[in-house]
């Protein structure tokens, strides 16, 4: 039975005296996989930090499985976000490295953890960058380490910003598979995209950000 993974009720947001986004109400159900388009400068990775509680937000009330953003242990447990530049807090750390501090954060079996992260890299064609720095890893690699990392601990709702961008047709083609396996899994998916032609592949829905707000343009 489908429920709601997210829940955007009246969400207001400012930026520099400009108005983003007005009044946005948003549900994403389980098992969805959620396209946001919309021109550059538009407030695509802002809405996206509001819903996470990484960006405040003027008005209005935000809920991922169930759970206020206030309750931060509870959406930690059940989000994951991949940012369109990757981040460099785990830079230091290998992939490997970083997967085995992910155990330890989450309480995740650890032999198991590994054998399915080992899977998991073989699928995104990593499987020979998990002892590299993360700073030395490419672009692309960087975004699938960090990727292979958000879906160990299996969060209701993973958000990702331009997640495609940098990565060649057979790691676009392997996300699209992790996305649509996490569907059937009745996991959500929330991810940004300027590339038009992956919409009907991947996304079960569409929205646009448009004019300060957020609507569905495609089911």
């Amino acid at each position: 039975m489908p429920h709601s993974t997210l829940e955007v009720f009246n969400l207001s947001k400012a930026f520099q005296k400009q108005m983003l986004f007005e009044n946005v109400n948003l549900q994403i159900q389980s098992g969805e996989i959620c396209a946001l388009v919309g021109k550059n400068g538009m407030g695509k990775t802002i809405f996206l930090k509001c819903i996470l509680g990484y960006e405040p937000f003027d008005d209005g009330e935000v809920t991922i499985a169930g759970h206020q953003l206030n309750n931060r242990e509870q959406i930690r447990l059940h989000s994951a976000y991949i940012p369109s530049d990757g981040h460099d807090l785990c830079d230091l750390l290998t992939p490997l490295e970083y997967y085995r501090f992910i155990i330890a954060v989450y309480q995740l079996p650890e032999k198991e953890t590994l054998h399915y992260a080992n899977d998991l890299s073989v699928q995104l064609g990593i499987e020979s960058h998990l002892e590299r720095l993360m700073k030395e890893l490419s672009f692309g690699t960087k975004k699938k380490a960090l990727l292979l990392g958000a879906l160990l601990y299996d969060p209701a709702l993973l958000i990702c910003d331009e997640i495609f961008e940098g990565l060649d047709q057979s790691s676009v083609e392997a996300v699209i598979s992790l996305f649509q396996e996490r569907a059937r899994n009745n996991r959500s998916v929330l991810f940004t995209t300027h590339l038009q032609d992956l919409l009907k592949a991947v996304s079960t829905v569409v929205y646009r950000i448009e004019n300060n707000q957020i609507m569905q343009i495609a089911k």
